[in-house]
């Protein structure tokens, strides 16, 4: 780690000169948007900005974009932009060709016919394309550069420097203007170990009711929050709100449908549920009690519903059937008339969870592709196109409007479990807003007040062990081997087969443990005081253990010494990144890196350094094989198993897409993958033989958790994997999040 500081220190150092030679090193975060060609150039957000289009580029192709912009016309020598994007990382040319393919292709370039990156052979690279400062921000590029600083880290307007870096650029002066501070130690971009106390939501428990409370809605004036509840024994979902400073919540509802939904009128005296029945209706109740109005029948599917700022308009999502495509529709509730304000997409499956902004004017919503990830995305409220707020965030769960309009809150599990995000409506640049608990999801906002209200889960998750027997072994033989009345997860055996590293709340967040192999003597390892925590792998030689940690939003890699437990950050950027497995040899880590909302697998030294791309079509290393020259691998296109070749890239597959369709989690070991298989009796244990491609039932599970993290112990004599015992949902309550 001592060596990454240094070179850290010797980065920035070389950013404040003023003048270079060849490629100066400057960091791209820390310079003012500026055009290329007709491309705007966002550094601070990596963003390409042409005829109202955007594109997101990985934060590597974007500094390699201004070393070029800096001296446009210029040849550099492909040593010297290696030494000025990559510092003292070692990397091969590999690196540096991969990288200015992902920036041809960004700006639409052709190597055969440049418009703005030639190739002089023998030489290196220019920048063909005119570049043009920006005398002053244009529109949204005003606050790029600050818009998307983590929660707890340098804010515009704080004691951090803003600086000039004027640059010589082939006869003219081009003005970079900084306007972030170097990152602190808590940015997840420099692999910060802890986020200051202030970089969590201030939230405190506003139920702690057995059983799930869900959909909360803040009242406008911030004092009543709605929501359903089962009442704690497994019941129909019911209406309740409940006032601050009160602990009995007043029951709205009482039938043996299900409601869901809640949404207050305007001045905050009635509530617009949606009540799932016989048939599927648009129902009203005062917000202190009283009788039940039917506003409308509507199609048999809804998910959310909204109530309009002037009080005309209903807003909720509907489907004719669970099979068809999702849409937005509006409800005008003096003439009963549903108006359809989105339309099925051939490209996308659901449109979903719609809110109204502050002002009437736009519907925000998420929608869903084929592939099921969700994004958030906005419409007219009157007609038009939607228009794209949020890239790559796989899984939304409920949003809201900031009071201001300015913003939206959402809930998103781009990489791991849900948490709270706030995307700016004018860049689209996304901010974490990071919780304490085990996830977060369906936020909701105070129009009147700073108040923000989400839903965080309360599990009882243990780890069970059974035997690898014959297909007829009962499952009784299997039992607890991790478990507490907490969040118990993810564990996994240790090589030398006498430790156990798994992941827990028990100490209040979500932490790296370990504990004997049979579970004895559990003690954590890590302590990172919030975010999410997933993803152990041993080392091979069980001195460390790779995690994947998100104590600021980003899900970042670290590498834990299982002695001792200090955590070290492997992350170089602001990329989401999740350790998948080690080299046989354990001098390497696989690793896999969100790039422009889809996945790539790459490789790193054990020490963070020599990054190198393995594959772009690739969602997960599984094991390396072969003494090193090959790779089985989860495939994100098509999903199935497959093997590459790491010589000549090479692709076979193992398990086809038909299997894995039913597959809840798999392990590959030698020969073969063991997995969790999810069957109409219950989850199966099956083994498939990669030679003969034969599935065996090895034995029943029983219950398992949704994604019941499935590991074989290295002496193959035992599979560990989770199960849910209880699941319970509170409501929590942060005061002033305008502040936050």
């Amino acid at each position: 780690m001592a060596s990454r500081l240094v070179e850290l220190e010797d980065f920035r150092s070389r950013s404040r000169a003023a003048v270079a030679p060849a490629a100066t090193a400057v960091e791209p975060a820390r310079v003012r948007p500026f055009r290329v060609g007709e491309w705007l150039v966002q550094p601070a957000l990596n963003r390409l900005a042409r005829d109202g289009d955007s594109v997101h580029v990985e934060p590597r192709v974007m500094h390699l974009l201004v070393h070029l912009a800096i001296r446009p016309g210029e040849v550099i020598p492909r040593a010297a932009l290696l030494d000025a994007v990559w510092g003292d990382q070692i990397v091969g040319e590999e690196a540096l060709t991969v990288t200015l393919s992902q920036l041809r292709r960004a700006l639409g370039d052709d190597p055969r016919d440049p418009r703005y990156v030639e190739t002089i052979r023998k030489g290196g690279y220019r920048l063909v394309a005119p570049v043009e400062p920006l005398e002053q921000p244009e529109g949204p590029a005003a606050a790029t550069a600050g818009a998307s600083t983590p929660a707890g880290g340098p804010r515009p307007g704080s004691s951090a420097r803003a600086g000039m870096l004027a640059l010589t650029v082939g006869g003219c002066v081009l003005a970079l203007l900084a306007l972030r501070a170097s990152p602190g130690p808590g940015d997840p971009a420099q692999g910060g170990r802890q986020p200051s106390p202030g970089a969590f939501l201030p939230g405190v428990p506003f139920t702690t009711y057995p059983g799930c409370e869900r959909y909360p809605a803040l009242s406008p004036d911030g004092t009543r929050v709605a929501f359903v509840w089962d009442g704690g024994d497994r019941g129909p979902l019911n209406l309740y709100v409940k006032q601050r400073d009160t602990e009995t919540p007043l029951r709205l509802t009482d039938q043996e449908d299900r409601d869901a939904f809640p949404a207050w009128s305007p001045d905050g005296s009635t509530l617009a549920f949606v009540r799932f029945g016989d048939e599927t209706a648009i129902l009203s109740v005062p917000a202190l009690g009283g009788p039940e109005t039917e506003l409308a029948v509507v199609d048999p599917v809804v998910h959310g519903l909204d109530w309009s700022p002037d009080g005309r308009l209903l807003a909720f999502s509907t489907a004719d059937s669970p099979e068809q495509p999702y849409v937005i529709a509006l409800l005008d509730l003096a003439s009963g008339s549903v108006r359809r304000l989105t339309g099925p997409q051939a490209q996308f499956t659901c449109d979903s969870w719609p809110v109204f902004s502050p002002d009437g004017a736009t519907v925000a919503f998420t929608r869903a592709g084929h592939a099921l990830q969700q994004d958030v995305f906005s419409v007219p409220t009157a007609g038009g196109a939607a228009r794209q707020l949020t890239t790559g965030q796989h899984q939304v769960a409920g949003l809201d409007w900031t009071p201001d309009g300015s913003a939206i809150v959402f809930a998103a599990a781009p990489a791991g479990s849900l948490g709270l995000w706030r995307v700016a409506v004018a860049d689209g640049s996304v901010t974490p807003l990071p919780t304490r608990g085990e996830a977060a999801s369906y936020p909701s906002l105070a129009a009147g007040s700073g108040a923000l209200v989400y839903v965080e889960p309360r599990s009882d998750r243990n780890v069970w062990q059974v035997p690898i027997g014959s297909p007829a072994a009962p499952e009784s033989q299997g039992g607890p081997l991790v478990a507490s009345t907490r969040f118990d997860s993810s564990a996994v055996v240790s090589p030398t087969g006498d430790a156990i590293a798994f992941v827990s709340s028990r100490s209040g967040t979500l932490e790296l443990w370990r504990a004997d192999r049979d579970g004895g003597r559990p003690r954590p390892l890590t302590r990172f005081g919030g975010g999410f925590v997933l993803d152990p792998r041993w080392s091979p030689d069980g001195r460390r253990i790779a995690l994947t940690a998100s104590v600021l939003g980003r899900s970042t890699v670290h590498v834990v010494e299982a002695a001792s437990g200090r955590a070290e950050p492997l992350t170089s950027d602001s990329a989401h990144e999740r350790p998948t497995c080690w080299s046989a040899d354990g001098s390497r880590l696989y690793f896999s890196r969100q790039e422009r909302g889809s996945w790539q697998i790459w490789s790193m030294a054990d020490d963070g350094s020599d990054r190198r791309l393995v594959t772009d079509r690739g969602l997960e290393a599984l094991a390396e094989t072969d003494g090193g020259r090959g790779l089985v691998f989860l495939r994100q296109q098509e999903p199935s198993i497959r093997r590459l070749d790491l010589g000549t890239g090479d692709e076979t597959e193992l398990v086809g897409p038909q299997l894995m369709a039913r597959w809840l989690d798999q392990q590959v070991v030698e020969g073969g993958v063991f997995a969790v298989d999810r069957r109409p009796e219950g989850a199966t244990l099956v083994h498939l033989d990669f030679a003969s491609g034969m599935v065996e039932a090895v034995r029943p599970l029983g219950k398992v958790a949704a994604d019941p993290e499935l590991s074989i112990t290295p002496d193959g004599a035992h599979a560990l994997f989770d199960r849910f015992e209880r699941l319970e949902l509170d409501l929590v309550l942060v005061d002033d999040f305008g502040s936050s």
